[in-house]
């Protein structure tokens, strides 16, 4: 038994390891992208700056989209080395990090009879696709699902005879997780919780009084955790922001359209993109469906509860976003790697066909879009990808089948470590043009010369931070929504600058003075106007 569970540590180890490598390739081949997540480093600095770690800000303003975890998190390495992106990014992925290992010893305890159990789910769970690409990114996303995961662990511990330590876990992790993006860290943890005298029935029937005793202790407990944080912010952030921590995000998610609305049905029609590359792995196909007949076990029912009933939950909520369902992939990984266990299917190089066709396809089509970005509705910069995107992912194709057939537990590595060379080569090959329509260094560092020369500074639309943190902003800039408020402005502020997103390219067909700066800027262009030059151009109507 101790050595399989050292190989089991070993080859968590190495998922680890494989999301180190995507990691760093991720962090020096893309920037921080807008909106997302230029915004939320932006609260981070502000918050930071301005020593306002009870209340987010962004841009002067309480920011109550989200609640502070992720932003402490980062100010607090910041307090310690100094600000940098670097450490912003790697503090959600550190999350996704940690729940490799949990996966693991959840794993543990829902199958000690098979340690191989334990073995293959972190590796699951690391080359599920949502996962590989939400882990390396600046979103809230990972860390809720490793503190999901956290949860779910302490109540299979509190099963397992350790009731005191169990639940304690539980409920720290349900509130870190409520301090992470707020009550929908509940949703994929309550039914676990609820249904425990359900899941548990098979092997080691619980009591329920005392089962529902624990559930109910950890539900309070994760409540007087973010109660902890939301009362004192409420007094300190006003009667809006109140409204808005305390009620208005999480009401308004369920019961109205705030943002990202889709059909009931949408989760449903993205599920086999989420989970891909497994849906192309008929082994896995094949185990999971032979499930059905296996023998009933607490595993396979707790995992089931964790991805259905939150799945029913998310798709009644009117805003959805393909990382909203990450939370459940390491329910998925568990249930995958013991449908692999149990069905020991035989594999082989053909087994890995459908994903190696479809890696090749991706290659094709890659090529055939940048010839001609226009034709499919794509921006420009698609056309400035290297030539040998295309050629690279044909060639991981080429080296997935080229891999000998060692075993489902290989096999799984194998597709794992695809996903995250795949992902590397777009990465590497998007590093050049995708950076010039979304890297806002060089944007950032002319609002920042023009602030540090005193001048005001403003912006078209919605300010939604896209350049606060890299310009290290120490003043608001102001929004201009109405189209025609630029000139206004301009006229009130004549050693003002402006930054405009006009479609088209505003340094061609110039007859006067050009904007101080312009580059693409995600499908449109992004413009750095002085107010007399931009009045100029407008009366000439070339802005």
């Amino acid at each position: 038994m101790n050595g399989a569970r050292s190989r089991a540590a070993r080859v968590v180890t190495g998922a680890a390891v494989l999301w180190v490598a995507l990691a760093g390739v991720t962090f020096a081949a893309r920037p921080l992208l807008p909106v997302d997540e230029t915004r939320y480093v932006a609260v981070a600095w502000e918050m930071w700056r301005e020593g306002s770690w009870l209340v987010p800000m962004l841009n002067g303003e309480p920011y109550d989209e989200k609640p502070p975890l992720l932003f402490w998190l980062i100010g607090l390495g910041w307090s310690a080395f100094g600000p940098s992106a670097t450490w912003a990014r790697l503090v959600p992925g550190l999350g996704a990090l940690a729940a490799l290992f949990v996966v693991r010893a959840l794993g543990r305890l829902l199958w000690p009879q098979d340690e191989r159990v334990a073995g293959i789910a972190p590796w699951i769970l690391m080359g599920t696709g949502l996962w590989a690409i939400v882990s390396t990114a600046l979103l809230f996303d990972a860390m809720l699902s490793a503190f999901v995961l956290l949860a779910v662990y302490g109540a299979v511990r509190a099963w397992r005879g350790r009731a005191g330590s169990g639940w304690t876990i539980a409920a720290v992790a349900a509130g870190l997780g409520i301090l992470t993006k707020g009550p929908v860290a509940l949703l994929p943890v309550v039914p676990v919780w609820l249904l425990g005298p359900w899941w548990t029935a098979p092997e080691r029937p619980v009591c329920p009084r005392s089962w529902y005793a624990g559930a109910f202790a950890a539900l309070a407990g994760a409540a007087a955790i973010a109660l902890a944080w939301a009362v004192p912010a409420a007094r300190a952030g006003g009667e809006s922001y109140a409204a808005s921590i305390l009620w208005g995000q999480t009401a308004g998610r369920v019961v109205e359209t705030l943002s990202h609305g889709k059909p009931w049905w949408w989760y449903l029609a993205q599920v086999p993109w989420i989970l891909l590359p497994w849906t192309l792995w008929p082994p896995l196909v094949r185990a999971l469906g032979a499930l059905r007949r296996a023998p009933d076990e607490p595993g396979t029912r707790l995992c089931a509860v964790w991805i259905g009933v939150p799945l029913v939950l998310f798709s009644a909520v009117h805003g959805k976003q393909p990382q909203y369902l990450l939370p459940l992939v390491p329910g998925f990984a568990l249930l995958a790697a013991r449908a692999l266990v149990r069905a020991a299917p035989p594999v082989g190089r053909a087994s890995r066909l459908p994903l190696a066709l479809a890696t090749a396809a991706a290659g094709a089509a890659f090529a055939v879009v940048a010839a001609d970005p226009a034709a499919v509705s794509l921006p420009a910069w698609v056309a400035r990808l290297p030539v040998w995107t295309g050629p690279g992912l044909a060639a991981a194709a080429v080296l997935l089948v080229a891999v000998p057939a060692l075993g489902f537990a290989v096999d799984a590595r194998a597709l794992a470590t695809c996903t995250a060379v795949v992902l590397g080569i777009v990465y590497a090959a998007g590093s050049v043009s995708v950076g010039r329509a979304y890297d806002v260094r060089a944007l950032a560092a002319v609002v920042a010369g023009a602030q540090a020369e005193g001048r005001p500074v403003a912006t078209a639309g919605t300010y939604q931070g896209q350049f606060h943190f890299a310009a290290r902003l120490a003043r608001p800039v102001e929004s201009l929504a109405d189209r025609m408020q630029p000139d206004a402005w301009c006229r009130a502020h004549p050693d003002g600058i402006v930054l405009l997103y006009p479609r088209d390219d505003p340094r061609a067909r110039r007859a006067g003075p050009g904007p101080l700066y312009a580059q693409p800027f995600r499908g449109r262009h992004a413009a750095v106007w002085a107010c007399p030059d931009l009045l100029a151009a407008r009366s000439r109507g070339q802005s």
